[in-house]
């Protein structure tokens, strides 16, 4: 069976290697354009900040795009100045991004101008402060789609905070809590079925 290793520090700090079967991210990655239709609708250019070199970017710039048809931009997108290119050469897109990148675009003195740039704003890789999403929805005219998951489990849970602070699970995921409060995740994307996570959980 086809396998990709990933190596990751997680929120530990000590390096762990990840291995995760191709059948498992084709899985994550089909999950992703079935449940995210709105931000892939008319296949729109992808733009990120984030390499291709760890789960989050795996998926968001390689595999989902690839599954919903999109292209990707190659480079990597460092600054307003970078976004504001994309504008101007593929009209709206959907920008993949980190919680840290939003946080100082959102200073930036030009920011305003790119409100309508894009079709959807995703954001992972640690937690998005809700004024930063608000904020962002305001300015931007869209509220940035947080992603929870890991590298062994894959895509777990989205929210938008305009919508609610409540995470909601991917279709494809189930979820309980064991007897200490952790996330035990039942997925088709994930290294075991099912994996029990670090993140303390309660269900609503």
């Amino acid at each position: 069976m086809d396998e990709v290793i990933f190596r990751t520090s997680g929120s530990s700090g000590a390096a762990k290697r990840i291995v995760r079967t191709e059948a498992s991210l084709r899985a994550d990655a089909e999950a992703l354009v079935v449940e995210f239709a709105d931000l892939w609708c008319g296949r729109p250019t992808v733009v990120s900040s984030v390499p291709a070199d760890h789960m989050y970017g795996a998926l968001w710039r390689v595999r989902a795009p690839s599954c919903a048809g999109s292209v990707v931009d190659p480079d990597t997108v460092l600054s307003a100045e970078g976004l504001s290119d994309a504008f101007a050469r593929y009209g709206r897109f959907l920008f993949v991004t980190t919680p840290s990148f939003l946080e100082k675009l959102l200073v930036h003195p030009d920011a305003s101008s790119l409100k309508g740039a894009f079709v959807g704003i995703v954001t992972s890789g640690s937690l998005l402060r809700k004024d930063t999403a608000m904020s962002a929805a305001k300015v931007f005219g869209t509220c940035p789609t947080e992603i929870f998951g890991s590298t062994e489990t894959g895509t777990v849970a989205f929210r938008r905070r305009t919508e609610g602070d409540e995470w909601t699970l991917v279709k494809t995921v189930s979820a309980t809590a064991d007897g200490q409060g952790r996330i035990v995740v039942d997925s088709p994307s994930a290294m075991v079925r099912p994996f029990t996570m670090s993140d303390a959980v309660e269900f609503t």
